[in-house]
């Protein structure tokens, strides 16, 4: 069986050739083996490439991802500062869908158009050539007519006597002032007065409290006769400056429900 002392002593490793050392052992195995070797050397060395490559693209995208939303947040930023502008775009050209692509003929014969020409010039001297006064005057025959109709101008605590000299009243004639010139200088040219009217008329959503159904326009037409007397003249008279009457808030009528409408649309866009 052999004695204890030969199995209690520590083997040595050393001097067997089974158990030399890796860098030894490898110089000394089969070219199989160091094929083998090589071939794994070279998957290793292709794994580390595609981690590499794998932790690479990882990086490129998530900087891409990080400048994609950079570039969102930019581009929400500009869309939020633009928003008004695009909603605003929108409405105009929606106006202008809405208006009449049509040559407007008017209603005016050429005697007619002499005739409101000829009242129009005779008022003009007796107000200096102030084209303001005779604004302010048809405002003044507009509120003299109905004075229930100043609360739609945001004039209803304003006494009559006193709204020459109320700013928001004087805002109101220059633009009425404004819109009456253009209509006597193109008498002859009846879709250059509607595009004119129908402004005024679209500020009267934006301005005023006017309801497209309201009897304030039956009155802008008496108004608008009157202002110059054209009832206190002739038949002829009368006749031409009530066909110019009917033609304007006919536009303006127009205007408004053009504004009303792109209003809503806007409303809905917000």
């Amino acid at each position: 069986m052999g004695s204890v002392e030969s199995i209690a002593n520590p083997i040595s490793l050393t001097g067997s050739p089974q158990h030399l050392p890796l860098q030894r052992y490898s110089k000394e195995a089969s070219p199989t083996s160091q094929r083998v070797l090589q071939a794994a050397k070279y998957t290793g060395a292709k794994n580390d490439l595609l981690l590499l490559s794998q932790s690479s693209q990882r990086r490129q995208k998530h900087a891409n991802s990080t400048r994609c939303h950079s570039e969102n947040r930019k581009i929400e930023q500009n869309l939020t500062e633009s928003n008004f502008e695009e909603l605003s775009s929108s409405c105009s050209n929606f106006r202008q869908a809405l208006q009449p692509n049509i040559e407007i003929l008017g209603d005016l014969t050429t005697s007619q158009s002499n005739a409101i020409r000829r009242v129009w010039k005779e008022e003009m001297k007796r107000c200096g050539n102030n084209e303001l006064e005779l604004a302010s005057r048809l405002l003044l025959r507009i509120f003299a007519i109905d004075s229930r109709l100043r609360a739609f101008f945001h004039l209803s605590n304003v006494p009559y006597f006193k709204l020459r000299e109320n700013q928001l009243f004087e805002l109101h004639v220059k633009v009425t002032g404004s819109t009456l010139s253009f209509v006597m200088l193109h008498l002859h040219n009846p879709t250059a007065m509607s595009k004119s009217l129908q402004a005024l008329g679209a500020r009267h959503v934006i301005h005023t409290g006017v309801q497209y159904r309201s009897n304030y326009w039956k009155i802008v037409n008496q108004a608008f006769i009157e202002f110059v007397n054209a009832d206190q003249t002739s038949i002829d008279v009368f006749d031409a400056w009530n066909v110019l009457g009917n033609f304007c808030v006919e536009q303006m009528r127009i205007g408004y429900k053009i504004e009303y409408k792109a209003q809503k649309v806007l409303e809905g866009l917000k």
